[in-house]
């Protein structure tokens, strides 16, 4: 029982240090788009991040912001997020109940570097994105 419990509060832990990472606003600098073994790269996507940080607690979600510019049109999107898997994997929410998510895996998160993937199939996005 001990055991559980000590295993459980590492992982929180990695969860919630991994929100604090996230804490603020990243633009993505590189997006890649590969279907069937070949990439399409962008390098000038007009897109922000914003995270707001909380105390990760299970199945809560924190607050998020995404903005795309495209041209002279800007989307405002609001949802949620959560970090899950021993801060391994991100998981974008329309809604706190987590009912229309997505997920994706973190490669790389430092305090300025963030590298997210999804993969869908024989789809793979790969966004890379700097505080």
């Amino acid at each position: 029982m001990i055991a559980l419990i000590a295993v459980t509060a590492i992982a929180c832990n990695k969860n919630q240090k991994a929100v604090k990472k996230l804490d603020g606003e990243w633009k993505v600098t590189k997006l890649t788009f590969t279907e069937d073994n070949i990439s399409v790269t962008e390098t000038d996507y007009n897109m922000t991040m914003t995270f707001d940080n909380c105390k990760l607690k299970d199945n809560e979600y924190c607050s998020m912001t995404r903005v795309h510019s495209d041209g002279s049109d800007t989307y405002t999107y609001s949802g949620f997020y959560k970090v899950t898997s021993d801060g391994t994997v991100l998981v974008l929410a329309d809604d706190l109940t987590g009912t229309d998510s997505e997920n994706l895996t973190i490669i790389e998160l430092s305090s300025d570097k963030l590298i997210l993937e999804q993969v869908d199939g024989n789809e793979k996005i790969n966004i890379e994105l700097e505080k």
